[in-house]
């Protein structure tokens, strides 16, 4: 674990920044899970308001929806595109809910 401490890009890093949005964001705290449909290789589903997660299990990268930013993203994108086999959380307009 000492090793993936220091490391941006770790596994470890990349929960300690889940877990510590959670704390202070009321979406993911107490909002409702709601799974939405974004095509046959992506699994997604919204948090409360504000948060879409897309999951890319395809075998290429996938363009993602309008959002207002990235909240937490497992590894970088490709050229605004998420990569296969990686998750992203964005922040999208109230009401938004196409991927």
């Amino acid at each position: 674990m000492s090793e993936q401490a220091d490391r941006p890009d770790s596994m470890l890093t990349l929960y300690r920044a889940a877990l510590a949005r959670r704390r202070t964001d009321p979406d993911l705290r107490i909002g409702r899970l709601q799974w939405v449909e974004a095509g046959e290789h992506v699994i997604a589903f919204r948090r409360g308001d504000r948060l879409l997660s897309l999951t890319n299990l395809g075998s290429e990268p996938m363009a993602l929806p309008d959002h207002h930013g990235i909240v937490l993203s497992s590894t970088p994108l490709v050229h605004g595109a998420l990569p296969s086999d990686c998750t992203v959380w964005l922040d999208v307009e109230p009401g938004a809910h196409s991927a």
